[in-house]
């Protein structure tokens, strides 16, 4: 479960990509994603410095920001 700045208004907030939080964490696009879709293969460590990127950067999946 992601935690989001409250403080920020949505137009406060800058849309977050996969990339971004790739490159937060230091990690391939792939990796990144094969984390935020919790898929094995994956560090446990990497897997932290992917969710701290995430939540640093309030990303949302694509999915949830088409239905939201």
């Amino acid at each position: 479960m992601m935690v989001f700045d409250v403080n920020r208004t949505p137009s406060e907030r800058k849309l977050a990509r996969l990339a971004d939080v790739a490159a937060r964490a230091g990690v391939s696009t792939a990796t990144a994603d094969r984390v935020l879709n919790r898929r094995p293969g994956v560090r446990a460590s990497t897997a932290q410095k992917v969710f701290k990127a995430a939540l640093e950067l309030d990303y949302l999946p694509e999915q949830d920001i088409r239905f939201a």
